[in-house]
């Protein structure tokens, strides 16, 4: 039984070094720099069409004035039923748009 024990503070005195160890070793990764961000944003970013672009502009302006008329007026109980609205109202005519495009090209 002795050794059994004997074994078992060796491993887990073994383990406690592999801790300590690991530790170590992720103090001294350097934090990501600026340019491995900007690198991954575009490698992760989609190439967006200036139309689309100005479109989503063009939505966020619209928000924009719809939310300050309303507050002005309190007439909306729901400012975020309004919103929402408004966006699927949008999304809805920017995906007829992308439809047309496409059988347009078809």
């Amino acid at each position: 039984d002795e050794d059994h024990s004997d074994q078992n503070k060796e491993s887990l005195e073994n383990y406690s070094n592999e801790i300590a160890t690991s530790n170590s070793n992720h103090e001294k990764e350097e934090p990501p720099q600026d340019s491995d961000i900007r690198q991954l944003i575009e490698e992760c970013s989609t190439e967006v069409s200036e139309e689309q672009k100005q479109s989503m502009e063009g939505t966020i302006l619209e928000l924009a004035k719809i939310c300050r008329q309303k507050e002005l007026l309190y007439m909306h109980d729901n400012i975020d039923d309004l919103i929402e609205s408004a966006l699927n109202t949008k999304l809805l005519s920017i995906n007829s748009q992308c439809l047309d495009k496409k059988e347009q090209e078809v």
